[in-house]
């Protein structure tokens, strides 16, 4: 500051006025300094999303889900403009919260039978997450299918596409933990998604997150729409959610085995309405419609009946007999369950003829013969058409 002194001269005074500060002069032209990044925006960028992530409680997992969730949502509440770098930003944190919420389903499993309260938090701030990733995919895809025509934006929409639909079978699973069963109203949105997928050509399309390392499988919106469809054949009502967990994977693992067909190529299998509002519906042999698609899900139930001693727990000397029956239960349950209702008679002859055998084994002698003389899959509830 300058002022005039008693003898005219003027003098430099470079103290800041008592009573002032720097600061609001310093704010007064901060519009005259791009600004690099807004600590209240962490998804503008990936990395910027790195940038917060870091600066997150390592250690609660559910608080850097609370985080995340509030983040994303105000993203869609604010209208902030949806642009390549933002996309970008949203796939970041999608990647790496993926060991996030693995770590969640693990503590909801281990906690579901003696610490329900704890297993309800974990199931909802999971469902929460896979609720907030699933709108702002949707909102990033209508910005992007909004400018398709330009090159940069349509090749975005595979992935995005990919991670909605993900995050569709993410609450499916979810939801079958807990024995629910989906709306018509959320069945018509994924088929519609699908549908949408397809006729921009992006179904089959293999991609995967940037961010989640060159080692990450690469997955097609068709396959990730499969999973959707199979795991929620799950539902059964007699699964426990570790029996649920390991069975989702086995069908996830075999969903990229399978593809949807206009024309059936098989009598046995499912077929899909996609202008419906169920899921995947056994062939009955008056299937009929330009809008229904095929699934021919031979190879998945063979294979679940093949891979039965494969759940974790089931193999090792030490493991209990009833263990072990438990193990290839819940194979033959999945096996089952993906059966078309041809497979389902030979799943019948070979899964239920071991357990009706050892029930006969108990009954008196003359209901010993009468059930070994009658068929056994209808003896025991299950059916052989």
């Amino acid at each position: 500051m300058s002022t005039i002194t008693r003898a005219g001269q003027l003098r430099h005074d470079r103290r800041p006025t008592q009573g002032r500060s720097a600061a609001p002069a310093k704010s007064m032209f901060g519009f005259l300094t791009p600004q690099t990044k807004d600590s209240s925006d962490p998804l503008q960028n990936a990395k910027s999303a790195a940038a917060w992530l870091r600066q997150l409680p390592a250690l609660d997992v559910i608080g850097r889900q609370q985080n995340v969730i509030q983040a994303l949502d105000a993203m869609r509440k604010t209208q902030r403009i949806i642009d390549l770098n933002r996309i970008a930003g949203i796939e970041f944190v999608d990647a790496a919260l993926g060991a996030d919420r693995r770590q969640l389903i693990k503590q909801y499993i281990e906690n579901a039978d003696n610490s329900p309260k704890l297993a309800d938090r974990i199931w909802q701030a999971l469902w929460e997450m896979s609720q907030a990733f699933m709108l702002s995919y949707q909102t990033a895809l209508e910005a992007a299918a909004a400018q398709a025509e330009n090159s940069r934006w349509r090749a975005a929409l595979p992935l995005l596409f990919v991670r909605l639909v993900h995050f569709y079978g993410t609450d499916a699973k979810l939801r079958v933990f807990k024995y629910e069963r989906w709306i018509p109203a959320k069945w018509l949105e994924l088929h519609q998604t699908y549908l949408r997928a397809c006729e921009m050509q992006c179904d089959r399309q293999s991609v995967a997150l940037p961010a989640a390392g060159s080692a990450a499988q690469p997955w097609s919106a068709e396959q990730e729409y499969l999973y959707v469809l199979l795991v929620h054949q799950l539902n059964t009502g007699n699964l426990s959610p570790t029996e649920i967990d390991w069975a989702s994977s086995q069908l996830r693992a075999w969903s990229r085995r399978l593809s949807l067909e206009q024309i059936p190529k098989s009598v046995e299998g499912f077929f899909v309405d996609m202008v419906g509002r169920e899921g995947m519906v056994r062939r009955t042999g008056n299937d009929r419609g330009s809008m229904l698609r095929y699934l021919d899900t031979t190879p998945l139930a063979d294979g679940m009946e093949r891979r039965r001693d494969d759940r974790p727990g089931s193999s090792g000397g030490d493991q209990s007999a009833a263990s072990r029956r438990s193990a290839q239960d819940t194979a033959r349950h999945v096996a089952i369950a993906a059966s078309g209702a041809a497979t389902r008679s030979t799943l019948r002859c070979r899964s239920v003829s071991a357990r009706a055998h050892r029930a006969c084994a108990h009954l008196p002698g003359p209901l010993r013969e009468g059930a070994r003389g009658s068929n056994r899959g209808e003896l025991f509830g299950y059916r052989t058409d």
